[in-house]
């Protein structure tokens, strides 16, 4: 019986908790407008390291990208950024323009710019970086900020 009753106050509490979190998606994104190129700011949030246990180290920094030449029929565009600039597979759907970097040394890049959630306000994007240092060493780190179309 007490079992019965730990259950039932538990799924209440469940309960509760799923009807005040807030929906994946809060808001109606807007279209992209025609873009050719952009400028991104973003803020570092998330840093750590894999080596082999997790160790976060915080987030500190910025980071500016200009992405540009975007071409959607042959899925390239080009990201300037601290290191230059390198030729990315670029993806486009109707509320993501996604942009993967595949460096020689076969780690990843990814950003992702989603569409504005009002005309004309920046676009919400994220930058993720996987980087292998050596074995069984990892470097993590993910940045969030926005993009203006210029």
């Amino acid at each position: 019986m007490k079992i019965d009753t730990i259950r039932c106050w538990a799924a209440i509490c469940v309960g509760m908790i799923a009807a005040c979190s807030p929906p994946n998606r809060s808001f109606n994104e807007e279209p992209f407008p025609p873009i050719q190129s952009m400028k991104c700011t973003l803020r570092a949030v998330h840093t750590g390291v894999l080596n082999p246990g997790y160790y976060r180290e915080g987030g500190s920094g910025e980071l500016e990208l200009i992405v540009r030449e975007l071409d959607s029929a042959n899925g390239k565009a080009k990201v300037q950024g601290n290191n230059g600039v390198e030729t990315v597979e670029f993806r486009r759907s109707a509320g993501q323009m996604q942009f993967l970097e595949t460096t020689v040394s076969g780690n990843l890049s990814v950003i992702v710019v989603f569409a504005s959630p009002k005309r004309g306000e920046p676009m919400p994007a994220v930058h993720s970086r996987h980087v292998a240092v050596g074995p069984a060493n990892v470097s993590i780190s993910q940045y969030a900020g926005a993009c203006v179309a210029t």
